[in-house]
């Protein structure tokens, strides 16, 4: 995950000390890829346009130090972020790219969202590009409050906020324009259901059979297969 999202917080990123990955691609084969080559950018590389490799190891390159400033150093980011993010709750961490040359939270902060909740899910108070499970949060109420701050941003600023985390097993049904604004990583459409319609599941399976029902089965057959090949 930190590889995939080229993970970084203050001034680092995992592009900094990555040499390689090795990964496992839809041949099943085991395959070396240089730094060069993985396209590292902010919160992106290869992985998120190929979603067919596997990350299963990485060669990383660790500079030496002193023991003691970096301890301090880990001391000093963990009380940083004790005192700016919502730590005290769950939450899937910060939920949104910050647009170039801006920030996602103060974005969401200027439009007078922080503390809005839908169910159980709410904008942090705290940092509000968090969106924390205060009270038993459904995963419908995280996700409806994605949509609204979304569509609220875009409103006012012409902005398109990108979530950092994918959604890769949720079950609601969007329209075609919806699901792409939501970065959700569809595979098939359901062709039984409403025509503008799509179904979003694990790897974007369509389990709901339709006239297609053929090309659908063999879509799940052959990641039940990939599936067992892993699991052994």
């Amino acid at each position: 995950g930190a590889i995939y999202m080229n993970a970084g917080a203050y001034g680092n990123n995992m592009s900094n000390i990555v040499k390689s990955v090795i990964v496992l691609n839809e041949k099943f084969q085991i395959k070396e890829i240089p730094l060069e080559k993985l396209k590292f950018d902010y919160r992106y590389s290869i992985f998120q346009a190929n979603k067919n490799l596997i990350c299963v190891a990485a060669n990383i390159k660790l500079e030496h130090g002193n023991h003691d400033e970096i301890a301090s150093k880990i001391k000093e980011n963990l009380l940083k972020r004790k005192n700016s993010q919502p730590l005290e709750y769950p939450s899937a961490g910060s939920v949104f790219r910050n647009p170039e040359g801006n920030y996602a939270g103060k974005i969401i902060e200027e439009l007078g969202l922080k503390g809005k909740n839908i169910g159980g899910a709410e904008i942090s108070t705290k940092h509000a590009n968090f969106i924390i499970n205060k009270n038993n949060a459904s995963s419908s109420d995280i996700l409806k409050l994605i949509k609204l701050v979304q569509k609220e941003v875009k409103d006012k600023y012409k902005i398109d906020l990108i979530l950092i985390p994918s959604i890769w097993a949720e079950t609601f049904s969007y329209t075609t324009s919806e699901a792409i604004a939501m970065n959700v990583p569809v595979a098939c459409f359901n062709l039984g259901g409403q025509a503008d319609q799509v179904s979003v599941y694990p790897k974007g399976l369509i389990l709901e059979l339709s006239d297609s029902s053929d090309i659908v089965l063999d879509n799940i057959l052959d990641f039940l297969r990939k599936l067992s090949w892993l699991l052994v």
